[in-house]
This record gives structure tokens, C-alpha cells and sequence, in this order.
């Protein structure tokens, strides 16, 4: 059985980190995505354990090999729901790698207040898994990669020109480093937006100025672009926008994350126009990059069109199952003999 330990970021070596990465890798390949840099990994791993009251993250050694990682964070948008993000190398499980480190991960939300508990899977096999544990299925999503070489070019240019022509007065603005005298409009359109999406009540808190200006430096630290494109009516208002994120330390991918329309201005084309605007910044911004990764809800029809039709790629289906702490716990910690996750 795997020796199971807290991670204490802080003091982990070069070596631990290593094995860390090379399972957050693993991870990746499964999926079908691409890792970022062992350095962003890294950054982004301390920045969320300094955002916490301590270290919240187990992992499970066999040897000197990382076979198992669980990370545990409290949801600031739902009270007393802990979610836990979870991954053991294929060749390490039914062995009890998984149920270790829920256990563990438990005891410390229980003992953090929480009641309910979320993780989101993959593979079907744990969907089954979860549901014979009493998960109940909350939410769907898939992950998408474009590859540049096989968009729909035509397509783009012709959504480009369509915006054009059927909003003429309404313009694109691009930004990065969200200037002040533009901070409370964008944060009105991106919070409007953001609150209409599918699952909305699991997407957190209304995003501040305070929360984008630590956003932008934490990117900056890590030497990535954060580009926003948004429409701009003639009236003034910002009407819609989308982003990405693009890390000099892996070219050849770009992370498209968030478009939306507010609902009086949806109906004319802006989200296909933004889409199509993006494709062509990244094209000529980033020559090196290969690939455009997104993530949609499954409920979200409209922006799923949109990209079957840019020609994103076969989705990967992740389902998020939701359980009561204290059920799951008990069930989990309870002799079964026989059984093993």
C-alpha cells in the first residue's frame, strides 16, 4: 500500500517537485490535453497554497514515485461545499490509492465546516463509482482542443466580415491590463455575463477590482498574456467579451476561457464575431502556437455550436457529482471486504 503524506509546499525539494509534475503530466496526456511548464505548475501550486489557511493537499508515494494527488479547496460561491480534485496513475488503482486519499481529504473538510463535498470525473468507470456512493450527477462539461492548422478559416473570416456588417458602429477593444477609467464597466459586463451561464450559481463570487488586479500580477509574474476582446456600442456600453491566456513557456498552446453576451445585445452575432476575432489575434499575436484548449458546460447549446462549427475537436466529458460529507465519509472509512477504489 502507498505511503500516504500531507504536502507541505513550502518545504517540498527540487526532486519532490519533479514527481509531482511528471504526475500532473500523466494527467494531462490521459485527457488528451497539454500540461503547462514544470515553472508555471509550480507558481500556480504555490499561489493557491498561499491563498489558504495552510496547506490542503495530499499525496500517495510508492517508493520514490507520486503515484496519487488529491487537493482540497472550500467553494466560495457554495457554503459548506469542499471539492476535491483528484488523480492516481492509472497503473495504481484498485488498490485503495483513491479511497486514502478521499478519507484524508474528508476528515480535513469535516473538520473546516463542511457539509457537502464535489469532484468532478472523466472516466466512466468513476462515474459509476461516484453514483454507488451516493453522488448525485450536478453538472457537465467538456474539454475541446482546436488545432490551428484545421479550423474553419473561411468560416472565421466570414463571421469577421458578418460582424462588421450587421453591427457597424459597434467596435472591438482589446485589453489587457484593465485601465482604471474602464475597471467599473468591464467588471459590470463580466459579472452580468458570467451570472447568465449555465451552472452559474457554482461559477463563485462576483468578480472585484481588487480580485483582476491580483489576477493580472499573478500572470505577470508568471510572464503570461491575458487578452480580453470586447464590443463596444456606440452608446458607450461593452456588450460582450471573451479571453485567453497564452504561456511563453508553451508556445504551441493558447487557453481560450470565458466569452459571453449580455442577453439585450445577443441575437446579432457578437459571440461568433468575438470568437472569430480571437482565432485571428492568436494567429498572428502567437505564430508558435498549435492548439486552442476551452472547456464548455454541456448545457451551454449555443457556445457549443459555435465551436463544432470553428472546428474544435472530439469534446472530453468531465461529470461533477456532489455527496453528502458525512454519508460519503461513513461509507468510505466502513470495512467493505472485497471492495477496493
Amino acid at each position: 500500500m502507498p505511503h500516504l503524506e500531507r504536502r507541505d509546499l513550502a518545504t517540498w525539494s527540487d526532486s519532490d517537485w519533479a514527481r509531482c509534475y511528471a504526475l500532473h503530466t500523466r494527467a494531462h496526456r490521459e485527457q488528451g490535453t497539454t500540461a503547462r511548464s514544470l515553472d508555471a505548475y509550480r507558481a500556480a501550486q504555490l499561489a493557491a497554497a498561499n491563498a489558504q489557511a495552510g496547506p490542503r493537499s495530499w499525496i500517495a508515494r510508492e517508493g520514490d514515485e507520486i503515484v496519487g494527488n488529491l487537493a482540497l479547496t472550500l467553494s466560495s460561491a457554495v457554503p459548506a461545499l469542499a471539492v476535491l480534485n483528484l488523480y492516481v496513475l492509472p497503473e495504481a488503482r484498485q488498490r485503495g490509492v483513491a479511497r486514502s486519499l478521499v478519507v484524508a481529504a474528508l476528515r480535513q473538510a469535516q473538520s473546516d465546516g463542511a457539509q457537502l463535498v464535489e469532484i468532478s470525473m472523466m472516466q466512466p468507470d468513476s462515474w459509476r463509482l461516484c453514483e454507488r456512493f451516493g453522488g448525485r450527477f450536478e453538472r457537465g462539461a467538456a474539454q475541446r482542443m482546436l488545432r490551428l492548422a484545421n479550423a474553419s478559416w473561411k468560416l472565421v473570416d466570414a463571421w469577421c466580415q458578418t460582424g462588421t456588417q450587421r453591427c457597424p458602429v459597434t467596435c472591438l477593444q482589446e485589453i489587457e491590463r484593465l485601465p482604471d477609467a474602464l475597471a467599473s464597466e468591464f467588471l459590470g459586463l463580466h459579472n452580468r455575463a458570467w451570472s447568465d451561464q449555465p451552472h452559474a450559481a457554482h461559477a463563485g463570487p462576483p468578480l472585484t477590482l481588487d480580485a483582476r488586479r491580483d489576477q493580472e500580477r499573478s500572470y505577470e509574474r508568471l510572464g503570461w498574456r491575458w487578452i480580453t476582446l470586447a464590443t463596444r456600442e456606440p452608446s458607450g456600453v461593452l456588450s460582450g467579451m471573451t479571453d485567453i491566456l497564452y504561456d511563453p513557456s508553451q508556445r504551441e498552446l493558447v487557453r481560450q476561457n470565458f466569452t459571453g453576451v449580455l442577453p439585450e445585445h445577443r441575437g446579432r452575432g457578437l459571440a461568433k464575431w468575438l470568437k472569430a476575432s480571437m482565432l485571428r489575434l492568436v494567429r498572428d499575436r502567437f505564430p508558435a502556437a498549435q492548439q486552442i484548449s476551452t472547456v464548455n458546460a454541456d448545457g451551454n447549446a449555443a457556445m457549443l455550436a459555435i465551436n463544432d462549427q470553428l472546428g474544435f475537436g472530439t469534446p472530453i466529458h468531465h461529470r461533477t457529482y456532489r455527496f453528502d460529507l458525512a454519508h460519503l465519509r461513513d461509507a468510505l472509512e466502513r470495512p467493505c471486504p472485497g471492495e477496493r477504489t
